[in-house]
């Protein structure tokens, strides 16, 4: 029976690790709408369905768009546009469209009304100032707006810390780090590269009783 209950424990850790393991974004931005959409459910668990498809195509297909230099880099490994795409915005307004800050940074990529009307004027688009809360409208003028920082900055922290905080802000050393860190812990667990991930699946191989009863009650909490 202890046997029998241990390879039942052996094949659920495997289960959680295998799940645990399963990036919902992988570095060759392979990213389905479905798998964005899910995961935008589980930060605002009030947007709708029509918000949510419109939102998470849109990420999708601006993230394309984004201009980040081959040599940058986060943890080492090439940056995934819609991953990084996903954790700012959920770092500006998570997800929410009519966000509103108390400096008036409007919508999903909180942007300044200003910022918006100087993106719409460089692209030569029609200026709407209520359609700054629009998903197809907010979130390519904030791809604009990124691009051009990461075309002055060459660096994408400072390119984050200038977009919170403004170029001019960042060029007379103030930088705000909680805020690219904050980036960049919701983009590692959108690409699940937290550590201890490969734990799970380790330990169930391990033969050792102690180290399995261990791994098991921890997974079970």
């Amino acid at each position: 029976m202890k046997k029998r209950l241990k390879f039942i424990g052996t094949i659920l850790i495997l289960m959680v690790g295998a799940f645990q393991l399963h990036p919902i974004f992988t570095t060759t931005s392979t990213l389905k709408e479905k798998e964005l959409k899910g995961y935008i459910s589980t930060k605002n668990k009030r947007i709708v369905p029509t918000e949510k498809a419109e939102l998470a195509e849109t990420i999708l297909k601006e993230s394309k768009r984004l201009d980040i230099p081959a040599n940058l880099r986060i943890d080492g490994k090439p940056v995934n546009k819609a991953a990084f795409l996903t954790a700012l915005i959920q770092t500006e307004s998570v997800f929410k469209r009519k966000a509103v800050s108390y400096k008036n940074a409007k919508g999903y990529m909180q942007l300044m009304p200003a910022t918006y009307k100087w993106m719409k004027n460089k692209s030569h688009k029609k200026y709407d100032e209520e359609a700054i809360f629009l998903a197809k409208e907010n979130i390519p003028s904030g791809v604009d707006y990124l691009n051009l920082l990461l075309d002055e900055f060459q660096d994408l922290r400072l390119v984050c810390l200038a977009y919170n905080a403004g170029p001019g802000a960042v060029k007379r050393g103030i930088l705000i780090e909680s805020y690219y860190k904050k980036i960049v812990s919701i983009y590692r667990e959108i690409q699940n590269q937290e550590n201890g991930k490969m734990e799970a699946v380790s330990l169930a191989l391990n033969t050792d009783e102690g180290a399995y009863e261990t791994t098991l009650s921890r997974l079970s909490r």
